[in-house]
């Protein structure tokens, strides 16, 4: 199940620490109940927060969602929580290539649209004749 997967890399990553999770939560600044709602599997973490936990616990981001299955509700805000559904592994890099991607695919796009529009132009000269 997703929530105590993630709770188990929570728990373990924050044993790693050597913090207990009162101190640990402290140190994200969150409230200490929450850090035991998600290391115990009761809660999902919003995605700002597991970010928090993965750069206090110097874990890389995937290290807690890696192969599992997921999607954010909500948009990309503090109030994205993790939820399950949808299997995305992604890093910053994978986000950075597929966005280049995008704007070569919009460039391409919008060059063809001007190669259909030259074109359209010649044969409405062409008839004109």
């Amino acid at each position: 199940m997703y929530r105590n997967t993630v709770g188990k890399k929570i728990r373990q990553a924050v044993r790693e620490t050597g913090f207990t999770q009162q101190n640990f939560a402290r140190k994200i600044g969150i409230g200490e109940s929450l850090i035991s709602d998600w290391a115990g599997g009761k809660r999902n973490p919003s995605l700002t927060s597991l970010k928090k936990i993965a750069k206090a616990t110097n874990k890389p981001l995937s290290y807690f969602i890696d192969g599992e299955n997921f999607n954010t509700i909500s948009n990309t805000g503090d109030n994205a929580v993790v939820g399950k559904n949808q299997n995305v592994n992604t890093t910053p890099h994978d986000v950075e290539t597929l966005k280049q991607r995008m704007n070569n695919l919009e460039l391409k796009v919008e060059n063809l649209n001007l190669k259909i529009s030259l074109i359209s132009k010649r044969e409405e000269h062409g008839k004109e004749d």
